[in-house]
């Protein structure tokens, strides 16, 4: 019972990642129906959705660089003293002491510059591409949020089952020994010398061991079920989970390649993963183009006007007021800092390799670890397979004893044994099957099952 406890602690630890639960509908709440719930309102997964949202933004903007990427338009207006004839004749001079505001006035000017990418060897396809694979490693980050939640949903909805067949199974024990218990007040009342105060002590401390254990199965019930709704996102106030026995049937297991096999074409993390590596390798087409000029196509106009200035015509009279003027030009831009492009290339380049080296060790760690869950599962299945035997034989044992010493042919302490023996005999097989489906859930998981996706 101990190591149930801590099984169950160690799961209701994993409620404090859980939100504020929302009211639904009251009834039944079954594990399908929280697994698509949660793995769609959980805060984990929305925070890597909005992680997601925001990488979108950055493909967005790699696409839209390819058409004007560049347009400034500047407007100022202000006032400025007037002025009036030109260049070989100008109006009067005036001095400060006699200017005044009746000779400013107003002028407008406005700016237009836009530049168009013509040829930029690959800057900007491969940076339409890095971004790309970004989004493609932030939906499998989305995946893989998923399969963490899922995971701790499974293995909290097993872990309640399990403590509430253990929690029926020391009531019915508890209501056996309440029988028990009266029949030795009613021998104990009658003198007929069957029982002594003795077996009646023996009892009680039998009993009250149990019942403490009851206690601590019974907070162990309350937090599994309080932490999966929490998870879930619904109110347990209002909703219950159905009570699905823990089953001593067994799938066709099948064989290990197939789960490794599904493993390197369905995991989240590979799939995430390889997606950053391709980005990562897009990046450095993004840092060679540095190494060649940017050619484009450059667009201006211009307007000023100022109605208090008389517009210059002499063409080789700059008029800083009083203008109309635009043009398109194609020009190119390089950049001369090679030392600096080099040393960024050398970076990328090494961060590429990097993740080809986390890919392949990745790739060893899932393997390890899905051949770590078909061989639980295998010794599951066998641990399920020997309990059974004993549990047969405890049950009979129990039966037996608890006959015979209605029948007054057997004692108190040979019925404590029996029952001792059978409660842990049936915790072993609750145990084994428990472990049986939680490792069968690990290694479905592992090779990249999405179980909250499940018919929909």
């Amino acid at each position: 019972m101990k190591k149930s406890g801590r099984k169950l602690i160690g799961l209701v630890f994993l409620g404090w990642l859980g939100f504020s639960a929302t009211g639904v509908q009251a009834g039944q709440v079954t594990l399908d129906y929280c697994l698509k719930k949660a793995t769609q309102d959980n805060p984990l997964i929305l925070k890597e959705q909005e992680k997601l949202a925001a990488v979108k933004t950055y493909l967005q903007e790699a696409k839209n660089n390819r058409f004007a990427p560049e347009i400034r338009l500047r407007f100022l207006a202000g006032p400025v003293t007037d002025a009036k004839g030109d260049v070989l004749s100008p109006p009067d001079k005036i001095t400060a002491s006699e200017l005044s505001l009746d000779q400013l006035g107003p002028f407008f000017q406005t700016e237009l510059n836009v530049i168009q990418p013509l040829f930029t060897f690959g800057a900007i396809s491969s940076a339409i591409k890095a971004a790309g694979q970004g989004v493609r490693a932030g939906e499998n980050k989305v995946e893989q949020a998923r399969a963490d939640l899922a995971d701790d949903l499974i293995d909290l909805f097993f872990a309640y089952q399990l403590a509430q067949e253990v929690f029926n199974l020391q009531t019915d024990l508890r209501q056996e020994l309440t029988k028990i218990d009266q029949k030795i007040d009613e021998w104990l009342s009658s003198g007929s010398g069957r029982v002594t105060q003795t077996d009646r002590l023996r009892l009680k401390v039998f009993t009250a061991l149990l019942e403490k254990e009851t206690l601590s199965s019974r907070k162990g019930l309350e937090q599994s079920r309080e932490v999966f709704f929490e998870l879930c996102g619904v109110n347990p106030a209002e909703s219950e989970i159905p009570i699905a026995p823990l089953s001593e049937e067994f799938s066709p297991l099948p064989d290990l390649k197939q789960y490794l096999d599904k493993a390197n074409a369905d995991r989240p993390e590979f799939k995430a993963l390889e997606a950053a590596t391709l980005a990562k390798q897009a990046q450095m087409g993004v840092v060679k183009s540095r190494f060649l000029p940017q050619i484009f196509l450059a667009g201006r106009f211009r307007y000023g006007y100022t109605p208090g200035r008389t517009t210059q015509s002499n063409p080789f009279v700059d008029d800083e007021f009083n203008y109309l003027d635009g043009g398109i030009a194609v020009g190119f831009e390089e950049k001369l800092g090679f030392h600096l492009t080099q040393q960024s290339l050398n970076r990328a380049r090494a961060e590429y390799r990097e993740l080809l080296y986390s890919q392949a060790a990745l790739k060893m760690a899932v393997r390890i670890e899905v051949e770590k869950n078909y061989r639980n599962v295998l010794e599951a299945m066998a641990r399920v397979e020997k309990t059974a035997e004993g549990l047969k034989a405890g049950r009979a044992w129990m039966f037996a004893t608890r006959e015979n010493y209605f029948l007054g042919v057997g004692d108190v302490k040979e019925v404590i044994d029996s029952f001792g023996a059978y409660l842990a005999v049936k915790w072993q097989s609750l145990e084994a099957i428990f472990d049986y489906q939680k490792s069968l859930n690990d290694l479905k998981l592992s090779a990249g099952e999405k179980p909250w996706s499940k018919n929909k």
